[in-house]
C-alpha cells in the first residue's frame, strides 16, 4: 500500500480531500494531513510518503519549497499541486521540479483527483515491477559470480603460494584448465577503466562483473583454449596458449583477440579496458612468476592511456621531488581559479598533468600532492566566503585516492576545480547578503539546540516567510536542509576526532532522540554513525 500526505493551509480543503477521495479503494494510505509545508517536511523526515498532494501558497514553507526539499531526499516522490494561482510563474516552477499534475482548486472535484491518483499509482506499480526485475538480475549475477569464485581462489592460490613440488603445481594449474604439457601461456591483465563510476552506473560491482564476464564468455566461445578468470572486482586475467612457433605470429593473434574484446566492451557496455600483456610462462614456475609480476603492476598501470593494449611497462620512477614545485603549482591554480578567465584553469591543470606524466612520479606521491593542493585551494576560497561544495573533505580525499590512472585523476580534478571556479565566479559577481552570513553564524553557534526558522528570522528582525525565501534564493539551499547538513557535518567531525558516544553526539547536537539522529545521519551519509566511525 502506498502512502500519501495532504498539505494545505485551508483546513476545509483538507477535510474535503480527506473525506471525498476513496483512499482505501485506491490502495493508498493517507499518512497525514498538514496545514503548512514545514509540518509536512518534519513528518516526512520520519516517514517519507510516496505521494504528496500540496497547496503552493502556505506559511512557514510553501509548496514549491516543500517539493524541492522532499525531492532531494526522495527523487521518485510523486506530486500533485493544488493552487488558487492561475499563474504561469507557478506552472514554470512546477515543471522545473518535474511535477506533471497541476490542478486549480476552483475547478477541482474528487473524481479528477481520483483519476490523477490512479495514474500515479499505475506509474508507481510500474516502477516497483522494474525494481523487482532489477533485483532479480542482481540475484542472478550474484549466483553466476559464486560459480566463478572457485576458479578465482584456485588461481590466486597458484600465484601466491610457494610451489614446493612441480607436479603438484601442475595438477593445481590443471584444475583451472591450464595444460602445460603441450604449451606455455601468455598472461594478459584486463583492467576496467573508471571502475568507481561504472560501479555506480551498474549499481553494484556484481552486476558490472556479470556484464563483463558475459562479454568475455561470448568472445571466447570459439576459443576454449584461452582461459579467463576474474582476478578481483576490477581486473580479469586471460591466459593465451603459447607455442613459441616461428610459423605463427602468436602475439599478433593475441593482440587481435584483445582488440576484439576491447571493441565489444566499448560497443555493448560502453566500458573501456586497459590491457597489459605479461611475459610468457613455459612451465609452472615461470608462469607463476609471470602472473605474480603482472598482478603487482598497479603502480605502472597508473600512467597507461585508458583503453590501451601494451606490453608489460617498466617501473622507473622519477628521482625528482614533485613537492619541490608545490608552491608554484598552488599559486598558478589559485590565480587561475580566482582571477583567470574561462579556460585558464583548465590550461593550468593540463600543464601540470603533462608535467606529472613526463616525470613519472610514484602514484602515491602524485595523489598526496594533488589532495594537498585541493585542500589548500578549498581553504583559500572558504576564507573569501562560503564555499557550498557537494563534496566533504573526506569525500574529496576518497575520490582522488581511488583514481586508478592519471587520466581518471585528471577527470576528478577537472570536476572539483571546476566547482571551485564556478563558485569563485559567483562570489566575484555578487556579494552575499549580510543577513545570510549572520544567519549561518547564528546556526553554527547554536547547533546544540533545536533551531527553527522563526527563531532565526526573529534574531534577524525579518518576516519568517520572507527570510525562508531569501535564504533559498541566496544560497540555493533550503533553510532546514542547511541546518540538518550542518549538524551532520559537525557529527562527522565529532565521530572522527572525539571519543563521544552516538548518544552523546545526538544530545550535543540537539536531536530529539538517538534513533532520529541515526536515521538522519544515514539518509545524508549513506551509513550509520558507528559504520562511519569504523570505516
Amino acid at each position: 500500500m502506498y502512502k500519501a500526505v495532504l498539505v494545505d493551509d485551508d483546513y476545509p480543503m483538507l477535510l474535503f480531500l480527506q473525506q471525498l477521495v476513496p483512499w482505501e479503494q485506491l490502495n493508498i494510505r493517507l499518512a497525514g494531513c498538514f496545514e503548512n509545508g514545514l509540518l509536512a517536511y518534519e513528518h516526512a523526515m520520519d516517514d517519507m510518503p510516496d505521494i504528496l498532494v500540496t497547496d503552493i501558497g502556505m506559511p512557514e514553507m510553501d509548496g514549491i519549497q516543500l517539493i524541492d526539499a522532499l525531492r532531494q531526499r526522495s527523487p521518485e516522490l510523486s506530486v500533485v499541486i493544488l493552487t488558487c494561482h492561475d499563474d504561469f510563474k507557478y506552472a514554470q516552477q512546477a515543471v522545473k521540479l518535474n511535477v506533471a499534475d497541476y490542478v486549480l482548486k476552483e475547478s477541482l472535484n474528487p473524481e479528477e483527483l481520483t483519476r490523477m491518483l490512479i495514474e500515479i499509482k499505475l506509474r508507481l506499480d510500474q516502477k516497483a515491477e522494474a525494481t523487482r526485475k532489477w533485483r532479480q538480475l542482481e540475484a542472478d549475477a550474484a549466483a553466476a559470480l559464486d560459480g566463478q569464485q572457485l576458479n578465482r581462489k584456485r588461481l590466486l592460490s597458484l600465484i601466491e603460494n610457494p610451489l614446493w613440488d612441480r607436479e603438484a603445481g601442475k595438477r593445481q594449474a590443471e584444475e583451472i584448465g591450464i595444460r602445460l604439457a603441450n604449451c606455455g601461456y601468455i598472461p594478459v591483465l584486463c583492467c576496467i577503466d573508471r571502475f568507481r563510476q561504472l560501479k555506480e552506473r551498474f549499481h553494484s560491482s556484481s552486476l558490472l562483473s556479470f556484464a563483463v564476464g558475459n562479454v568475455f564468455e561470448e568472445l571466447l566461445a570459439h576459443r576454449r583454449d584461452i582461459i579467463c578468470v576474474q582476478a578481483d572486482e576490477r581486473s580479469w586475467l586471460l591466459l593465451f596458449p603459447y607455442y613459441a612457433s616461428v610459423k605463427v605470429n602468436e602475439y599478433k593473434a593475441l593482440h587481435d583477440v584483445l582488440d576484439e574484446g576491447r571493441n565489444a566492451l566499448l560497443t555493448y557496455l560502453k566500458i573501456s579496458v586497459t590491457q597489459v600483456i605479461g611475459l610468457p610462462g613455459r612451465d609452472i614456475y615461470s608462469l607463476q612468476l609471470a602472473l605474480r609480476d603482472l598482478l603487482n603492476k598497479e603502480g605502472e598501470l597508473f600512467y597507461l592511456p585508458e583503453g590501451s593494449i601494451t606490453r608489460e611497462p617498466a617501473s622507473e620512477w622519477s628521482s625528482v621531488s614533485l613537492f619541490d614545485s608545490y608552491l608554484e603549482a598552488l599559486m598558478e591554480f589559485q590565480e587561475a581559479i580566482i582571477r583567470g578567465g574561462e579556460g585558464q584553469w583548465e590550461a593550468v591543470l593540463s600543464r601540470w598533468l603533462n608535467h606529472i606524466r613526463h616525470h613519472k612520479f610514484k602514484p602515491e606521491i602524485v595523489k598526496e600532492w594533488v589532495i594537498q593542493i585541493m585542500l589548500d585551494l578549498r581553504l583559500k576560497i572558504k576564507t573569501m566566503n562560503w564555499l557550498e561544495s557537494q563534496y566533504s573533505d573526506e569525500a574529496l580525499n576518497r575520490g582522488l585516492l581511488q583514481a586508478a590512472t592519471l587520466d581518471e585523476l585528471g577527470s576528478a580534478l577537472l570536476e572539483h576545480i571546476g566547482e571551485m571556479a564556478a563558485w569563485s565566479g559567483k562570489l566575484a559577481s555578487r556579494t552575499v547578503r549580510s543577513e545570510i552570513i549572520e544567519a549561518r553564524r547564528y546556526i553554527m553557534q547554536h547547533l546544540d539546540q533545536k533551531i527553527t526558522l522563526a527563531e532565526v528570522a526573529e534574531h534577524l528582525h525579518l518576516n519568517p516567510t520572507y527570510f525562508c525565501r531569501l535564504f533559498k534564493r541566496e544560497t540555493g539551499e533550503n533553510f532546514i536542509d542547511f541546518i540538518i547538513r550542518s549538524k551532520i557535518e559537525k557529527a562527522k567531525e565529532l565521530l572522527d576526532r572525539s571519543h563521544s558516544s552516538v548518544e552523546q553526539i545526538s544530545a550535543l547536537l540537539g536531536f530529539e532522540s538517538k534513533s532520529y539522529f541515526i536515521r538522519t545521519f544515514k539518509k545524508i551519509t549513506g551509513m550509520k554513525p558507528m559504520e562511519y566511525k569504523n570505516r
